[in-house]
């Protein structure tokens, strides 16, 4: 009599058991299946049908690899063989054919249990596809992004505050600078800078760092052992660790420089031949001029007068000479900084009138 209590006592056990983990599996959203060594559903939980399209017994007892999409067979099959030669936790990715005709992307972790002495695989499957659908767009985001960057002519580059690079567009590097990706692999960005620049740059990006931006010029040696000018211009942001990092966008301005430097040396010879162009002229000028104020004062009785008009011409002309001069020395003293202002209050009728009279 007490054999039988203990025997109903096990089956109630039992029955509440089941039950427990029968409400327990019928209230996650996870599909539940177990599959023998040779690869045959022999359970599924109902939620198949939300994640699939099929009952339950539309698919208990048949081949899993059916419904598995041609290209995933190999990985599946190499997944189960796997487990069940190690007893190993798998866990995979495929796509598995729905009801409607269309391909679910899921993902499987399973193990092998043993019931009755026998061995099955017990695992649980769940809809990824929204996950799969939003890693495809980053995706295809990250390499619309990486075509745009890899074919602009500008230098991009993320570096966190140890000057220590995180990302590049190779690329356009190698194209600009002639490093291959391994030859700037783990290497600090002030070993590549001009010395001179060094501590200019290092301002730069600490004070970036600081205010959220910054920009600046620097020479950057290229693999050929030549220096190229940078122009520099940086936005710090944080990423998704909270780290604040820089991505700074670079252009090649040699050319610009050079232009702006042989500029610059044209219009210092060109001060510079003014200032000893008009000191050359106005010494001759004096000489000239003096002789003939002296010639006019001394034998002016004894001159015609187409002489003494020639002579008046010739003072009139020197005086308008060193008024040239005086405009020539006052020009290079303006691109010199060293002119000085005398503003005063004018006729501009009359100087507008001038103007035009000399122009005659």
């Amino acid at each position: 009599m007490s054999g039988l209590n203990e025997k109903d006592s096990i089956n109630l056990s039992f029955n509440s058991s089941e039950k427990k983990y029968q409400r327990i599996i019928s209230n996650i959203l996870d599909v539940i299946m177990e599959i023998d060594l040779n690869g045959q559903f022999i359970y599924f939980s109902p939620q198949v049908y939300d994640v699939l399209g099929y009952q339950p017994d539309e698919l208990i007892g048949s081949d899993g690899i059916k419904i598995v999409h041609p290209e995933d067979v190999s990985l599946l099959m190499d997944t189960i063989r796997d487990v069940i030669k190690t007893e190993k936790i798998m866990s995979v990715e495929y796509r598995a054919l729905h009801k409607a005709g269309h391909y679910v992307y899921v993902s499987t972790k399973g193990d092998i249990i043993r019931d009755g002495g026998k061995r099955k695989i017990l695992a649980v499957l769940r809809d990824v596809s929204e996950r799969k659908e939003a890693e495809k767009k980053l995706k295809e985001s990250e390499e619309k992004y990486q075509l745009i960057t890899n074919n602009i002519n500008d230098l991009i580059s993320i570096f966190n505050q140890n000057f220590e690079t995180e990302y590049r567009n190779d690329p356009v590097h190698q194209a600009l600078l002639g490093y291959t990706p391994d030859e700037l692999n783990n290497r600090n960005l002030l070993e590549f800078v001009h010395p001179e620049d060094r501590r200019h740059l290092i301002k730069i990006i600490r004070t970036g760092f600081k205010v959220g931006e910054g920009e600046g010029e620097f020479r950057f040696r290229k693999k050929s052992g030549d220096f190229v000018w940078l122009e520099t211009k940086g936005r710090v942001f944080k990423d998704k660790d909270g780290e604040n990092k820089a991505l700074l966008i670079s252009r090649d301005i040699t050319n610009r420089k050079r232009v702006v430097q042989e500029l610059k040396d044209l219009n210092d010879l060109k001060s510079e031949f003014l200032r000893r162009a008009s000191h050359e002229l106005k010494t001759p000028l004096i000489s000239i001029k003096g002789f003939a104020e002296l010639i006019m004062k001394l034998h002016r009785e004894k001159l015609d007068a187409e002489i003494i008009t020639m002579l008046e011409e010739i003072d009139n002309g020197c005086i308008r000479l060193e008024q040239i001069i005086k405009d020539l020395i006052e020009s290079s003293r303006l691109e010199s900084s060293e002119l000085e202002l005398h503003p005063s209050i004018e006729n501009l009728s009359f100087l507008i009138k001038f103007c035009l009279n000399e122009l005659k």
